[in-house]
């Protein structure tokens, strides 16, 4: 409360999920899931009063769990190979904002964030130095953020939804669900270019059909997209570079 008569709006808890709780040796009554219920609980009326001062207020977080997820808005962890399951997180609450924070030493997994849908947070240097030191890495974000403008009414304004309905060879793929229809993401955590075979089952993702579409590619290219197969799945060859990300959009038939 003292902080938000600051005048500040917001709130950042730091390291909200947490393992152990150090309890009083002289007080083995205590249990520590009620130390982690109680500390949810404040979580919840810390953010339900920013929010009552003022309906523009948000909550940030680091590191999710299945139990203080409620009343976070966006979260954000060093390294989302912990938890191992970030499409876990982001299936099942798709509208909170997820925060990947990568830099130019995280290459590999940089298309992997994007692929995913995730908003990136960039620390050059170990968040020491300037994007325009890591100048290929500079580069790759501003590409980056070109692309997910061009497709932000299928990922951006979408629903993620892992791989329903998709298998893919050769790179990393997941699936995208909007009201223009539908989005296969491609990321190559490779340094080398890969060729990757996308297979789709559009059944499996709406009843609605749909057209066959474009690849967006992180250079700029945009090609149609001409998938072979009947009606029960689609196989869509894709050539990515090294450490890059595409986006196959497939709008409902109808859209343009």
């Amino acid at each position: 409360r003292q902080t938000l008569d600051l005048g500040l709006n917001s709130l950042f808890v730091d390291q909200t999920c947490e393992f152990s709780y150090a309890l009083p040796k002289n007080r083995d009554e205590l249990d520590p899931f009620e130390v982690m219920d109680r500390a949810y609980a404040w979580f919840g009326e810390a953010a339900q009063m920013a929010r009552e001062r003022d309906p523009e207020a948000y909550s940030i977080g680091e590191v999710p769990d299945l139990w203080n997820t409620q009343s976070i808005d966006v979260w954000w962890t060093w390294g989302w190979g912990f938890p191992d399951v970030p499409e876990v997180f982001m299936y099942l609450m798709p509208e909170t904002c997820f925060l990947w924070c990568t830099d130019e030493y995280q290459r590999p997994l940089l298309s992997k964030a994007f692929a995913m849908g995730a908003f990136l947070a960039v620390a050059t240097r170990g968040m020491t130095g300037l994007l325009s030191q890591a100048p290929d890495f500079a580069a790759q974000i501003a590409r980056l953020a070109k692309l997910r403008k061009q497709t932000a009414a299928f990922v951006s304004h979408g629903r993620f939804v892992d791989k329903r309905g998709l298998s893919v060879a050769g790179a990393e793929g997941f699936v995208f669900l909007s009201n223009d229809g539908v989005a296969v993401t491609f990321a190559n955590g490779k340094p080398d270019p890969v060729d990757v075979t996308a297979r789709l089952r559009p059944q499996e993702l709406s009843d609605r059909p749909l057209g066959k579409g474009q690849i967006h590619f992180e250079d700029g290219r945009v090609a149609p997209a001409s998938p072979s197969g009947g009606q029960s799945e689609w196989e869509m060859p894709i050539r990515l570079a090294g450490y890059a990300a595409a986006i196959w959009t497939i709008p409902f038939a109808g859209k343009a």
